[in-house]
């Protein structure tokens, strides 16, 4: 036999061997458990011994308490009864719980139904809660929709505010600009020209064209009947003339040409050598009074007032403006569109017009003859020409009126009217019927030497004569 046989042959008898003493050693382990076991069983008989010795005593104590009374018994009897039908009822209890263990199915069927029913029941509350919200929802995003409209508007407006303003600031300082440069451009034609081209007008015309355009104005008078039984609103008669004189026949006629020369001198005549001629409002009364103002000098008498300068180079450049607006009005570019200073003359005759118009209706208390307005509008027209003529001369031509209390020297520049009081060498003003026209010289040579081209008319306050 080889070494290798060999060892291979006391490799198995060692493992034989290690087998058997594990196989020992179960065994030892078994007997072990055996004998603890039997000791255990010893002990638990020792126990059953003992119960059975309590156990026989207590039945001799069962024994014992039998023969207790009859009271006893029958609470016995009663407690075994509710012990019988408690242990039917739990007999029942637990048939029950055998037949749903022996059919699960039936149960969770109803428990299905059950939870089909709740979960349904859920479903439909929380549709509502659902719908609930979503009808909040839309009415929150209308608001908020509606709100942002709102703001968007807001912005919006304010927006073209801004836009508008600084359109009409934009409009303004363009137009204060064309004002600005149309001074500018006013003053360099004022004063461009040196040379003497004036055609003067002659004191005889002047006084023709004044008294026909007060002949035309005692025209006017007669479209205009008093009211019959009306008192006159005191704002057209604040001195009571026709009051205090109710009873004179010529009144009213002199009344109503007081009115009419007072609108016509506030329009035309309120600036004297031609600055007038546009009014007392709008564009073309704006550059000519910024003109007389940039021109004009502290008068000697009051040097709060001011008055255009009375010598030779001032006058032929006064005479020479006013003498192109006057052929511009006379002889538009295009009649019926005229523009420039022809236009504002024509604004400033159909506002002086109108004014008047809407004087004498009052004054009338509506009566006035559908053949006035025209008549008016034709006077005013005349004497708005003669403004621009006066303007246009070189020596200075003014129209001059007097007020209610003055008083003045008689035969001067007024005289009464015909009728109304006797001669005499002071009178107190009671009513202007007409104003007087007065020429300062020339205006070249002698700026000092005054002369009365037509006399005013006044009727005299009655109490004075």
């Amino acid at each position: 036999m080889g070494r290798p046989e060999l060892s291979g042959l006391l490799a198995r008898k060692d493992y034989e061997i290690a087998s058997l003493q594990n196989s020992l050693a179960e065994v030892q382990n078994g007997r072990e458990r055996y004998m603890n076991l039997l000791s255990t069983t010893q002990s638990t008989l020792d126990q059953v011994k003992r119960g059975r010795s309590h156990v026989v005593a207590a039945l001799c104590k069962k024994i014992e308490d039998l023969e207790i009374s009859q009271e006893s018994i029958s609470t016995l009897q009663q407690s075994m009864e509710q012990e019988t039908n408690r242990r039917k009822q739990l007999e029942e209890e637990n048939h029950e719980l055998r037949r749903d263990a022996e059919d699960p199915h039936g149960q969770s069927q109803q428990q299905l139904q059950e939870l089909r029913s709740a979960n349904h029941v859920e479903i439909l509350r929380l549709d509502r809660e659902h719908h609930a919200l979503v009808y909040q929802m839309g009415a929150r995003i209308q608001s908020l929709e509606l709100a942002h409209q709102a703001v968007i508007d807001q912005k919006d407006a304010k927006i073209k505010s801004l836009g508008l303003a600084h359109q009409d600031e934009l409009t303004t300082q363009r137009k204060r600009l064309q004002a600005e440069i149309g001074k500018l451009q006013l003053r360099a034609m004022y004063g461009m020209v040196d040379d003497d081209t004036n055609e003067p007008i002659s004191d005889f015309k002047f006084r023709w064209k004044l008294d026909l355009l007060a002949q035309r104005i005692r025209e006017v008078v007669t479209y205009v009947p008093p009211p019959e039984h009306q008192i006159l609103d005191r704002s057209l008669d604040p001195n009571e003339f026709l009051t205090r004189n109710a009873n004179y026949g010529q009144a009213w006629p002199w009344f109503v040409q007081s009115i009419c020369w007072e609108l016509v001198v506030r329009g035309f005549f309120q600036y004297p050598l031609g600055f007038g001629v546009f009014g007392t409002d709008g564009k073309g009364f704006d550059i000519l009074s910024h003109l007389f103002e940039s021109i004009a000098i502290p008068s000697a008498e009051d040097p709060s007032v001011l008055v255009m300068p009375n010598d030779k180079k001032s006058n032929i450049r006064r005479s020479f403006f006013f003498e192109g607006i006057l052929s511009d009005v006379k002889n538009p570019a295009q009649p019926g569109r005229e523009t420039g200073f022809a236009a504002d003359f024509r604004a400033n005759v159909d506002r002086v017009a109108q004014d008047l118009v809407r004087t004498l209706q009052q004054c009338s208390n509506g009566k006035l003859d559908a053949r006035g307005p025209p008549k008016i509008e034709g006077v005013v027209h005349g004497l708005g020409l003669l403004a621009l003529e006066m303007g246009s001369q070189r020596a200075h031509v003014f129209i001059e009126g007097c007020a209610h209390g003055e008083r003045i020297t008689a035969g001067n520049r007024f005289k009464i009217e015909e009728g109304s009081a006797d001669e005499l060498d002071m009178w107190r003003v009671d009513l202007m019927t007409q104003p007087c026209m007065v020429r300062v010289d020339d205006g070249t040579e002698d700026p000092t030497t005054t002369k009365v081209i037509s006399k005013g008319k006044i009727v005299p306050l009655v109490d004075e004569i």
